[in-house]
């Protein structure tokens, strides 16, 4: 079985909008913040980021979201979809 990383879930996803770009961090504040730094930089829709640990992750209702290197895998993906943020379901 192959470890799931970066260059993995690359050869994965080839030829889809997930995961044409990868990046992949040991360690990071949180994906969701990374994520929105690099959209800023113009990150492409499908960029995924991924760490094996967070230190400033965050669930729902700003709730603190850590668990230790090693046990979990953190991601978050970058989606452009074209409706409006009204017609989301959330």
């Amino acid at each position: 079985m192959n470890p799931l990383n970066a260059e993995t879930l690359k050869h994965a996803a080839q030829n889809r909008l997930l995961g044409q770009v990868v990046r992949y961090w040991e360690s990071v504040d949180s994906t969701n913040a990374a994520l929105a730094r690099l959209r800023k930089e113009g990150a492409l829709e499908g960029t995924v980021v991924m760490a094996d640990e967070q230190t400033a992750g965050r669930g729902r209702m700003s709730k603190q979201w850590f668990l230790p290197p090693g046990v979990t895998l953190h991601l978050s993906v970058l989606l452009k979809p074209s409706i409006q943020l009204q017609e989301a379901r959330l």
